[in-house]
């Protein structure tokens, strides 16, 4: 690492390094290609912006020199919660603008627009924002708190070796992110290729021919009294082929309640109601992270018979294209939730491969899942790393 720079630093206000901070374009978004493209708010996604779906609109030729987009050019969410989020533009379409509910900042010549937008990640950025946010329950910035921030700014040589270092750093962690999207695709891929083709001859089961449904248990306040207390699951822990674990209760049972809903190794968990019908039925292994669980009665329990059904198979059935639609047809909706229940369930067409393909399968995922912990482990350090460069850049010790 460079000793700490010698070159001298100068806090400067935004507007005083800006050519140009304007408010964009009011107009409303069009899906045909009415006009020009017609960035928003909704359109950066994870620090990127696909320029395939982002719509149109209608605008003049003067609407479009005024608010056109250009490379270098940085664009702020001014209002709602990604209120100074901020996205540096790097490439665009001919001709596209920006919508109202974004602030455009186009850096003067003497500014490196790659070093001004690392600024807005540190922590004295966002320092910034959250003490300028005007507005009650959502925040907001306007273009005059904008322009009074305050901005350290080094010589223009200082600036593109910073932004080169954290450039690199940056493309670090964004190449493991889209291993990482990758590594978790791979799952749904073998899947399809090892048990989607229609001329295997394998059977069809029913669900409850082949495994056991049960439902869990109604919370009341009568459980207060019980003196038996064990951790149980509910909708808020079981995500599609994930568990969320880090917040578990506790509810007090009965020895036959404990007994008819305590979990083992290899159960699949679905989700019985959901207000977004994409979400029902979603489901998830348990590993017995925690030992003596039980299940709320808003989670369903499969539990395969393991002589002919693998839990890593029958989870992925579920999640599956051909599972997903068998549970949508299933699923009432009351009230705005969508529910399906223990005979759905065990109503569910469920195709049965050899148990030793099924197995093969589950010994893929296994080692697909090892090289994704290995991964997010990568990604938490790379982070680490690129976000102690950002503050020591900014420190001038780089």
């Amino acid at each position: 690492m460079a000793a700490a720079s010698s070159f001298v630093w100068r806090r400067l206000n935004l507007e005083d390094i800006a050519e140009r901070i304007d408010y964009g374009f009011t107009e409303s978004a069009s899906t045909d290609a009415v006009g020009p493209k017609f960035l928003r708010i909704t359109d950066i996604q994870n620090g990127d912006v696909d320029w395939n779906t982002v719509p149109y609109c209608r605008a003049t030729r003067d609407d479009i020199d005024i608010y056109k987009l250009t490379p270098g050019d940085i664009v702020f969410a001014r209002t709602g919660a990604t209120t100074g989020k901020s996205f540096l533009i790097q490439e665009c379409p001919e001709d596209a603008i920006f919508a109202s509910y974004l602030i455009r900042v186009r850096p003067k010549n003497s500014i490196d627009p790659r070093f001004l937008a690392h600024f807005f990640n540190t922590p004295d950025y966002w320092a910034q924002i959250r003490q300028q946010s005007v507005g009650s329950g959502q925040p907001g910035v306007n273009s005059s708190r904008l322009r009074s921030l305050s901005v350290p700014v080094p010589p223009f040589e200082e600036q593109q070796r910073i932004a080169t270092i954290l450039d690199r750093a940056d493309t670090i962690r964004r190449k493991q992110r889209e291993a990482d999207a990758l590594a978790g695709a791979l799952s749904t891929s073998k899947f399809r290729d090892s048990f989607g083709h229609p001329d295997h001859g394998w059977q069809e089961q029913l669900m409850g021919d082949v495994a056991q449904v049960q439902g869990g248990i109604a919370l009341s306040g009568r459980r207060d009294l019980l003196t038996r207390k064990v951790p149980y699951l509910r909708v808020a822990n079981v995500f599609r082929d994930r568990l969320e674990l880090s917040d578990i209760k506790e509810v007090g049972v009965t020895d036959e309640e404990f007994e008819k809903t305590s979990l083992r190794v290899g159960d699949v968990l679905l989700v019985e109601g959901h207000g977004n019908r994409e979400e029902i039925g979603r489901s998830a292994i348990w590993d017995e992270s925690i030992a003596g669980c039980v299940h709320q009665n808003h989670l369903i329990r499969v539990r395969p018979c393991l002589d002919r059904l693998h839990p890593v198979y029958l989870n992925a059935f579920v999640n599956s294209d051909d599972g997903r639609q068998q549970l949508f047809r299933f699923g009432k909706t009351t009230s705005g939730l969508n529910t399906i229940n223990l005979s759905n369930v065990r109503s569910m067409q469920i195709l049965l491969p050899p148990v030793d393909l099924q197995r093969r399968y589950a010994e893929f995922v296994g080692a697909q899942r090892t090289l994704t912990m290995r991964l997010h482990t990568a990604i938490r350090e790379s982070d680490e790393l690129f976000n102690t460069l950002v503050q020591r850049a900014f420190r001038s010790e780089l």
